[in-house]
């Protein structure tokens, strides 16, 4: 299990300041949110320099933008196509995005359907490209829903980055539904949760969800993808990331010891 950082809560920072501030800080392994560089001006060249300078990789481009549930698949071919072509410019063959937004109450098996076909269609045109599909409200949280579709398209580029906290904030149990997913899991958030009902979050290692038994579960079945650190809290955004990175990175180590 490898430890790395989601830099959520510094997208409003600008990337040529995220950079040394990370590195100053020994933080080199990130999940870039897609929002530092998407429709930005950015001199390439000089950032992969500094990358270089404090030896900082980014494993996931935090992106989205698409919705195989309802859009067109041109139009996600398109937007992925987009963030696809950022991404090799960094060195990058990951990135986290989202089913689509839909209440469970309308979901239907047509939507479902179109979702396997189109996000078939997605493993074939991008094949050296995987994609995380992050579990957030609605229908992409939904384990029976994620489960019929994972297992229908059964792609190994075409994964789910689980987010337990997430999980827990729309009322699912999160250890045991990913032990149900854990097969098409290929990358997971952790992150603090204060108060399910207004989906308030906090730093890792605070708040009501404890993850000593899904740690040892990880380790029994042998998990041994991305794991990102996470802050959404109210608090200080540079200091949320640091400790929740920190804290996360030390309590992994010794799981791994």
């Amino acid at each position: 299990m490898k430890v790395i950082c989601n830099t959520i809560s510094l997208r409003k920072m600008d990337i040529s300041d995220l950079i040394p501030t990370l590195g100053k800080l020994e933080i080199k392994d990130l999940e870039l949110h897609a929002d530092f560089l998407l429709d930005k001006s950015i001199d390439y060249k000089k950032f992969n320099k500094d990358l270089n300078k404090y030896n900082i990789k980014i494993y996931v481009f935090s992106g989205g933008w698409c919705n195989f549930l309802t859009k067109d698949i041109s139009e996600n071919i398109e937007s992925m196509q987009k963030q696809i072509d950022i991404m090799k410019k960094i060195n990058c063959n990951k990135i986290r995005i989202f089913l689509g937004q839909m209440k469970n109450e309308d979901y239907t098996e047509e939507a479902g359907n179109k979702a396997v076909k189109d996000l078939t269609t997605l493993s074939k045109t991008f094949p050296k490209i995987t994609f995380l599909m992050e579990n957030e409200n609605g229908v992409n949280s939904n384990p029976d829903i994620l489960y019929s579709i994972m297992s229908r398209v059964n792609k190994p580029n075409i994964l789910l980055n689980y987010d337990f906290a997430n999980m827990e904030a729309v009322g699912y149990n999160s250890f045991s539904n990913f032990k149900k997913l854990k097969d098409f899991v290929g990358h997971i958030h952790i992150k603090g949760i204060l108060n399910k009902k207004d989906r308030k979050y906090c730093e890792y290692g605070k708040g009501i969800l404890d993850y000593t038994e899904i740690f040892n579960y990880l380790k029994e079945i042998d998990y041994n993808k991305l794991i990102s650190s996470e802050y959404e809290g109210d608090g200080n955004k540079l200091e949320g990331l640091k400790n929740c990175f920190f804290n996360l990175k030390k309590d992994i180590e010794k799981l791994n010891s």
